[in-house]
């Protein structure tokens, strides 16, 4: 901390809050009853200034000696800051001490800041504020501004606002623009005195106006809110400027949030986060925090979840509740360090002790999904509806969600209704989604496809590509909205370009048929085989069928083998029969009938027909297993019932000739006449041959 070193008339540095300082010396102006310094006082002053200290120290020591209070406070402050001679703040208090008791206010000051750090004294408040009060009264503005800031903290006496607006005014008044500050604070929130907002503005410009950089924050605030001042975005912008250019982090701090909305000033997200970062390096909780988050988010910066979990891990251990959930978010999703919900819950519930409701939310997904502790939805539900009440948005959708599906409480529509829409006007996106889903979807609740359509069309346009899957299916049923092919396709192509696999299915079924766009069995193969490739079952299916009938690409059994594989192993069933089918001859794979058995098997075991017939006929011709007529007649009469025309043939030709089954002419005519009606023109020539 700099010290007094030049004659009184200059004597006027500005510095900032004693109790923001902690330990350090401050200096200011006053009036003294004090005689003039000896001559020889400008000599030594004069070697301080040019740094010969040893010099200086010699001629302060003489003049200190002889009572000179001058020189006695100066040899205080180069004890104190080890100008010259080793640092001893002991040795400085003795000589403010001298100086002090010769009402020289200054020396007052510091000795009363030694005495409230406890830096070479024993730490003594008591007599801190008497040596503070002693400088005030004699006029000392420093010393009122520093009476004033410890009645304003309660830091070292009862906290007493009136007390503290009275010296205060007095040191402003001269011109202390700390004073200046923490005066206009008093008005804008009115402590000790009315609230006076115009009163605030004046105090805190006039201290920004002598460069206060607190001010000068808290000036930009002012004009951001229009608190005292007119309203002024670009006004708000240029102080925040000022005070950020000279390393205010809260300055710098609010000045990248300007930047990052383009409020006041050209929206910049580079110049944003070059801000944030200047600020979070100098420890600014927030700017970590929201540095963090770009890193989290990957704008601007590339995406890094280490370099997210750091700067959270950063706020998070000054006590930034936001900080504190967001790092449990990273520990419960395993971004950026190993998956640990016993760190996620220790986090959450540190947000938890300052009422953070995001946290409050976490701690309900913790225990609904038994993650870290026991799984307890009727805890869970505690915690979401704790979040929700306080107005947060996803606390009000897990709430909704949690009626919706009765779990950890009784199912009820109008509880999730309710729930979704408080959420769905904070602009939740999924409850948006899910108040169309209830309204167009969910038995037992009244349908209206209207609402339905106006929910998922609020959540599409935030970009959910679930919803514009669900608006692309109700424009193509024509379902609360005007039935549209081509506004139908558009829906689904946004949702199938972020990956939304049912989506992507239905555009391939539009470009299959030609609705709503240009009919093209290229492009239908092409949105097939991307959710085919994501692990989709479904699409794996439609893309092996469309290899296997040569649609959208030249017929290829060998691809079509591969991708009705991949469905049939994750149990498509239609695909394990026509893998089946490729076995059974030959196509695109080596022919192999114990395997085609192998695969019609569990299709025809979950009721397929077409597999039960298949699998019928290995057994009656005795391919891939022994030959079995009655097991034969058994898969085809499953198939037959089910009114598989190829099946019914066959199983009347069997009881025409007692095969597996008793002959019986009968039973034989009834299937017979069964697969006729549907056109089998063998069954056909087979009964008129009975």
């Amino acid at each position: 901390m700099k010290s007094l070193l030049a004659p009184r008339k200059q004597r006027m540095p500005k510095y900032a809050v004693v109790m923001l300082l902690g330990l350090g010396l401050l200096s200011g102006c006053g009036t003294y009853q004090l005689r003039d310094p000896a001559p020889s006082y400008e000599e030594a002053l004069a070697a301080l200034n040019r740094g010969d200290y040893q010099d200086a120290r010699v001629r302060f020591g003489s003049l200190a000696e002889d009572g000179d209070a001058y020189a006695q406070f100066e040899l205080g402050v180069m004890y104190a800051q080890g100008l010259g001679v080793s640092q001893d703040t002991a040795i400085a208090a003795a000589w403010f001490g001298r100086a002090a008791d010769q009402n020289f206010a200054l020396a007052q000051n510091e000795l009363a800041i030694l005495y409230l750090n406890g830096r070479g004294v024993e730490q003594d408040t008591r007599r801190a504020m008497e040596w503070f009060r002693n400088a005030a009264e004699s006029g000392n503005a420093l010393a009122q501004k520093n009476l004033g800031a410890l009645y304003y903290t309660g830091q070292a006496a009862s906290r007493d606002y009136v007390k503290a607006k009275h010296w205060l005014q007095r040191a402003a008044v001269q011109g202390q623009s700390d004073a200046q500050y923490l005066l206009g604070t008093m008005y804008a929130d009115g402590l000790g005195v009315a609230r006076d907002e115009a009163q605030a503005a004046a105090w805190i410009r006039r201290a920004a106006l002598s460069g206060q950089l607190d001010a000068q924050d808290r000036l930009g605030i002012m004009y951001g809110r229009g608190q005292g001042v007119p309203q002024d975005d670009a006004e708000a912008v240029r102080w925040y400027r000022k005070a950020a250019l000279q390393g205010h982090a809260n300055a710098q701090s609010n000045l990248a949030h300007r930047l990052k909305l383009g409020r006041g000033v050209a929206q910049d997200h580079t110049a944003a986060v070059d801000w944030y970062r200047r600020a979070a390096q100098l420890g600014h909780a927030r700017a970590q925090y929201n540095l963090g988050m770009h890193y989290l988010r990957g704008v601007i910066v590339e995406q890094d979840d280490r370099e997210a979990m750091s700067w959270f891990r950063r706020a998070a251990e000054q006590g930034f509740a936001e900080a504190q959930s967001s790092l449990g978010w990273m520990y419960q999703n395993g971004r950026g360090a190993e998956q640990d919900y016993k760190q996620a819950l220790r986090w959450y519930r540190e947000a938890v002790r300052q009422g953070l409701p995001t946290a409050q939310n976490g701690i309900g997904k913790l225990y609904a999904e038994g993650w870290g502790v026991d799984k307890d939805p009727s805890r869970a539900v505690d915690w979401f509806r704790m979040a929700a009440e306080q107005g947060d948005a996803n606390g009000q959708y897990n709430l909704g969600h949690v009626y919706l599906q009765g779990r950890g409480a009784e199912r009820n529509y109008r509880e999730a209704e309710k729930w979704f829409l408080r959420a769905a006007a904070q602009g939740h996106l999924f409850a948006q989604y899910n108040l169309g889903l209830l309204y167009g979807h969910v038995q037992g609740f009244e349908r209206d496809f209207a609402a339905a359509a106006g929910w998922y069309q609020k959540a599409a346009q935030g970009g959910l590509a679930i919803a514009q899957s669900g608006l692309g299916a109700l424009y193509l049923q024509g379902q609360g909205v005007e039935q549209s092919d081509s506004l139908a396709a558009q829906w689904f192509l946004k949702a199938a370009e972020q990956g939304e696999v049912q989506a992507q299915i239905q555009l391939g079924n539009l470009y299959r048929a030609g609705q709503g766009v240009e009919k093209s069995n290229v492009q239908a193969l092409q949105w097939y085989l991307k959710g085919a490739k994501s692990g989709d079952v479904g699409s794996q299916y439609l893309v092996a069928w469309m290899y296997d009938n040569g649609l959208g690409a030249k017929k290829d059994h060998a691809k079509a083998a591969h991708w009705y594989r991949m469905a049939a192993e994750q149990g498509h069933v239609e695909a394990s029969s026509q893998l089946g089918v490729l076995y059974q001859f030959g196509r695109g794979i080596e022919q192999d009938y114990a395997k085609a058995v192998r695969w019609y098997r569990p299709a025809a075991e979950k009721g397929l027909d077409v597999a039960q017939a298949n699998l019928g006929i290995m057994y009656l011709n005795g391919r891939g297993v022994r030959q079995d007529y009655g097991e034969a007649a058994k898969w085809l009469r499953r198939s037959a019932q089910q009114g598989f025309g190829p099946a019914q043939r066959t199983l009347g030709l069997m009881y025409a000739q007692g095969k597996g089954v008793p002959l019986n002419r009968g039973e034989a005519r009834k299937w017979l006449n069964k697969a006729a009606l549907q056109g089998d023109k063998t069954a056909d020539k087979a009964l008129q041959s009975m």
